[in-house]
C-alpha cells in the first residue's frame, strides 16, 4: 500500500471506481428503502386519524405502498425535469 489507510472511505471509493453501476443500484435501493420507512413511520398513523375519509387515503401502514409511493415520486421528478 502506498500510504493509503484501509478504512471505510477507501473501501467505498474503490468499489465506486471498480463497479459504478452496482454501486449506483445499491445506493438507489438503500435510499428508496430509507425513505419508505420514514413515510411509514410518519404517515402511517394518519390512516387511523381520518376514519370518515379512509377510502380516499393511501394506506401507508403497508411497506409496499410506501415503496411504490417513493418510486413514483422519484420517477416523476426525473421525467418532469
Amino acid at each position: 500500500m502506498v500510504g493509503n489507510k484501509l478504512n471505510m472511505s477507501f473501501s467505498f471509493t474503490s468499489i465506486l471506481i471498480n463497479r459504478p453501476v452496482e454501486m449506483d443500484l445499491f445506493i438507489s435501493i438503500l435510499i428508496t428503502l430509507s425513505l419508505s420507512c420514514m413515510i411509514k413511520i410518519v404517515e402511517g398513523p394518519v390512516y387511523y386519524i381520518n376514519l370518515q375519509s379512509r377510502e380516499n387515503l393511501i394506506d401507508f401502514r403497508k411497506i409496499g405502498n410506501c415503496i411504490w409511493y417513493v418510486i413514483i415520486t422519484i420517477l416523476t421528478g426525473i421525467i418532469v425535469n
